[in-house]
């Protein structure tokens, strides 16, 4: 039985796509799975060894003290792979692989892109930080033994035999959608991370216009800067802040839900990124109001899954919303539309094959 090690240090330790959707489906499969991740107390779940590291306090201690911490539980373990999922993780890629282990890095983001719109980097900062991660992309292509991407803009920062795109879609199962549409709360639904260029405040806007009886209802973190401004804004008063939710509690929130939000702002990491969120919300059976980027409005208008707009908008998105509030049986036949082409195409068990393909490979 292989031993297969995975370490994200940075992600929580229940993340969707490392713990349920990879590390979960290896141990169906029968490998011998270990996590390494931010948990307060050593513990199995699903057939998964979760070893703990102590949390970092800023992410400078994240980036140097929470590495070498990594490393030192990953070194204990002595596995057959180690799957990294972090950035700062690239340079341990050589010091595993000297021990004759394998490595596979996950790709979840156009790194170099990315951090172009980081808002804690200062702009003069922003290019030559950007050009340090072309750097470590090019570094971890060639040392590592395989790549997963997770969008195929991703994977073309590669090399191309030896990456694999496995994309984020849901794990779909007959009880998300155990509540009938109609039965379903008057409730607009985001879940996710709170920002500046998540759209966060344009939906917080578009909020003022809801029909008396319906809120919206969102289900993530935000600085606390940013919290104050929300609070005091007058669509805060339709909202219904729930904070950090587990994933099951996520769910649920979806499945009770009547519209899901997905209204990013346009910046290189967004525009073509496939957000979990966007299949979480058809795979519920909602109809999906999201960011009118070309990747995007593609999914939406061939599955006919709900509505693109201009996310910068306010005034657009309030009447995308509240044109599937005034017209029920078309927001449920997208529901179902998309909920559809989840269960047949946008879904985990047909990636899951794409990683096992991978694993397999690396015997």
């Amino acid at each position: 039985m292989a031993h297969v090690v995975h370490i994200s240090t940075v992600h929580a330790w229940n993340d969707i796509r490392v713990f349920y959707k990879q590390c979960c489906t290896l141990a169906e499969n029968g490998y011998r799975v270990t996590l390494i991740g931010t948990i307060d107390a050593r513990r199995t779940q699903h057939g998964v060894d979760i070893v703990p590291v102590r949390r970092s306090r800023n992410r400078l201690s994240r980036m140097v003290m929470g590495t070498l911490r990594a490393l030192d539980a990953a070194w204990r373990q002595r596995a057959d792979v180690y799957h990294l999922h972090a950035p700062e993780h690239i340079p341990l890629i050589p010091l595993l692989r000297v021990r004759g282990a394998r490595v596979v890095f996950d790709a979840k983001e156009d790194l170099p892109d990315q951090v172009l719109d980081k808002e804690y980097l200062h702009p003069v900062a922003r290019k030559s930080v950007s050009l340090f991660a072309k750097f470590l992309v090019w570094f971890s292509g060639r040392t590592c033994d395989h790549v997963l991407a997770a969008t195929p803009k991703i994977a073309r920062r590669f090399p191309e035999n030896r990456t694999t795109i496995v994309q984020n879609y849901p794990i779909a199962t007959e009880s998300d959608t155990d509540i009938p549409y109609q039965e379903r709360s008057l409730t607009v639904v985001y879940v996710g991370g709170m920002s500046e260029l998540r759209g966060t405040r344009e939906l917080i806007t578009a909020a003022e216009h809801l029909p008396d009886e319906w809120s919206l209802t969102v289900a993530g973190t935000a600085s606390p800067e940013l919290l104050d401004e929300l609070r005091k804004m007058p669509g805060w008063q339709r909202v219904e802040f729930r904070g950090q939710v587990s994933s099951e509690q996520t769910r649920m929130l979806v499945a009770r839900a009547r519209i899901g939000v997905v209204n990013f702002l346009p910046t290189r990491a967004h525009v073509d990124a496939m957000p979990n969120k966007m299949f979480e919300y058809m795979a519920a059976g909602i109809p999906v109001v999201a960011s009118n980027f070309p990747l995007w409005h593609n999914i939406i208008e061939r599955t006919g899954s709900g509505v693109c707009v201009d996310p910068a908008d306010p005034a657009a998105l309030a009447k995308a919303i509240t044109t599937l509030i005034a017209a029920p049986s078309a927001a449920e036949r997208m529901g179902k539309n998309g909920r559809r082409a989840v269960l047949e195409e946008l879904n985990w068990n047909r990636e899951k094959d794409h990683m096992l393909t991978v694993y397999r490979s690396l015997r």
